[in-house]
């Protein structure tokens, strides 16, 4: 097969016997082609290739599929381990102040079979992501790491890259300094404004000594933000789990005093 249709993010299609089909999101690269009794798919993520058909010599993957068409979508995803964010420069929340912010993180892209969408063939990365260990050897966790810049406004990027908004409250009479965060992303829905994907909002709560009181995950987004539809619901509700490791207050000299938003 030498032609391969493009399905762009959260489309569905009826994969018929003899077809192909290509899905691109960042530098991912997904090829799946159909046969009668079974589907093969080649993942690739590579930045710098520009390739619209398979390398030579892949490996593909196969699965036993009855169904003649079966359905296909590709749906955004958050990754697979938690996302540790590194601001490029402290923030500082000053007493009894609050601010929101909004950082994009790049998604996954779970390829899904079946009518419900039950049916997953894998998660795959839109971009290459590092890991760091985060925590002492004994008790510890593998996490990925961001370096991605903070906004003050809902800014637009790629629809691959989920925008997250994020408010910290300081309820102490001293100053919160900010300098890592670790975001627990199994807590979080998917939602979409018809054009880009989100993850809904985090309330942190801080009070003496940048002790962490509370964490809220509204059911959904502002309503001032736009007019949202879920996508996909939290893989672990359980919203207790987010009280523990997610924001690391470190004190620092020299550091960037940001204007309440």
């Amino acid at each position: 097969m030498s032609q391969y249709n493009q399905i762009g993010l959260n489309e569905e299609i009826d994969f018929t016997t003899g077809s192909a089909v290509l899905h691109e999101s960042g530098s991912l690269k997904l090829w799946l082609r159909k046969e009668k009794n079974y589907l093969e798919m080649v993942s690739v993520n590579n930045p710098g290739s520009k390739s619209k058909t398979p390398p030579p010599k892949s490996l593909w993957k196969k699965w036993m599929v009855s169904e003649d068409p079966v359905k296909l979508s590709f749906l955004p995803h958050v990754p697979d381990l938690p996302v540790q964010i590194a601001f490029p420069e402290p923030l500082i929340v000053p007493a009894g102040k609050t601010i929101q912010f909004y950082y994009w993180l790049p998604s996954w892209i779970s390829v899904r079979l079946g009518k419900q969408q039950d049916l997953s063939l894998g998660e795959f990365p839109s971009q290459p992501m590092s890991h760091t260990w985060m925590g002492n050897f004994f008790d510890g966790e593998l996490v990925y790491e961001d370096f991605p810049a903070v906004h003050f406004s809902p800014e637009f990027s790629e629809s691959f890259i989920f925008i997250c908004p994020v408010e910290v409250k300081n309820k102490a009479a001293e100053s919160l300094v900010l300098e890592k965060m670790l975001i627990r992303v199994n807590n979080l829905s998917v939602y979409s404004d018809g054009n880009y994907f989100w993850l809904n909002k985090m309330i942190f709560d801080y009070g003496k000594g940048n002790e962490l009181l509370d964490v809220r995950l509204p059911n959904a987004l502002p309503k001032d933000l736009g007019k949202f539809t879920l996508v996909a619901k939290a893989i672990n509700p359980d919203r207790k789990s987010l009280l523990l490791k997610t924001f690391t207050p470190i004190l620092m000299k020299n550091t960037l005093i940001l204007p309440n938003k």
